[in-house]
């Protein structure tokens, strides 16, 4: 197995990756979720062919909510994000919407 190294250029310098996973209903397209770690906003990055081909905001949410994962929650193929409250342990469902 080959791997290459590939360089992202244009994300945020205080974005941290959050994850990665089906967020533009592109089939076969991963695409990535940052979160700006001084304001806690999300933004998806699509990307295609090794390059970032559009960026589009999710909102933010308090610094006490942390990710905790990502999958097809609603069966419909595309990712879902789950997000959980630090303090009161309770979890939030994002579901996907194009």
């Amino acid at each position: 197995m080959r791997t290459a190294r590939v360089l992202l250029t244009g994300c945020s310098q205080a974005g941290q990756v959050a994850g990665f996973g089906n967020f533009s209903n592109n089939p076969g397209e991963t695409d990535m979720i940052m979160r700006n770690v001084n304001t806690g906003a999300f933004e998806i990055y699509d990307i295609a062919n090794n390059q970032l081909t559009s960026a589009f905001s999710m909102g933010a949410v308090g610094l006490d909510w942390q990710v905790a994962g990502f999958g097809p929650m609603n069966g419909a193929g595309t990712s879902d994000m789950v997000l959980r409250k630090r303090q009161h342990r309770r979890l939030q469902g994002l579901r996907h919407h194009q």
